[in-house]
């Protein structure tokens, strides 16, 4: 069974309209607990950056939506420092392939820690990762359900998971109902932003508040669980 969220993290615009940061989970595998005042503010750019120049090395699945994350990622120099492999798996087909025993929707926990596992499993397997430890090898898995040009059953919402050496973290980003070319890119953005955040909370990286969701968007912050499941 999944662990029960931690009360009160993530941005909750509805609940709260202050918008203060969230808390993050203890663990180590995304940015420690501290006050706001103590939070940088997200800065995109300056993530990738980040990430760039230091030790971490990710292999990425992602499906539905954080494509832009890519684009971030491999449009600055150094990607290849950072960025082992990506993997789009976009269709049902393709993403049985990665996760044989699929059983349920696609869009859901189990599936972004199925696909983060995996990822770094794969990533560890690879002889090119011999120069980096295992604890700098991190596995990220994305599902998304976003907006789209039809009436679609279902809400809107990702799941977002990095699996680390010390487990495997979750965020699940509800967002509102919506259709049309813009709200599917706003969306993706933010879905993608979340991405860069987890990231940068996987090594050295300062510590960073969340993106802005936005008005009806609700980011909640799993505590690091162990990779038993996958």
């Amino acid at each position: 069974m999944p662990d029960p969220p931690t009360p009160r993290h993530g941005r909750d615009h509805d609940r709260d309209p202050r918008g203060t940061g969230p808390e993050a989970p203890p663990g180590g595998l995304l940015p420690s607990t501290g006050s706001e005042a103590a939070l940088r503010p997200f800065a995109r750019g300056e993530i990738v950056e980040r990430l760039h120049h230091g030790p971490s090395l990710f292999s990425l699945v992602i499906t539905g939506g954080g494509f832009q994350a890519v684009t971030d990622l491999l449009n600055r120099p150094g990607a290849s420092r950072t960025v082992h492999h990506v993997e789009i798996p976009y269709n049902q087909t393709a993403l049985e392939r990665l996760l044989p025993h699929l059983d349920g929707p696609a869009v859901s926990e189990d599936v972004a820690v199925g696909l983060a596992l995996g990822a770094r499993r794969r990533l560890g397997e690879d002889r090119g990762t011999g120069a980096v430890t295992a604890t700098d090898l991190h596995g990220v898995g994305v599902t998304a359900a976003l907006a789209t040009d039809r009436n679609r059953r279902g809400d809107s919402h990702a799941w977002v998971a990095l699996a680390g050496g010390g487990g495997v973290c979750r965020l699940h980003l509800e967002l509102p109902r919506s259709a049309g070319v813009d709200a599917r890119l706003s969306q993706d953005r933010l879905v993608s932003d979340m991405i860069l955040w987890v990231m940068a909370g996987s090594g050295p990286a300062p510590t960073w508040a969340a993106p802005e969701t936005g008005p009806g968007a609700v980011l909640t912050v799993y505590p690091p669980a162990s990779g038993a499941r996958g």
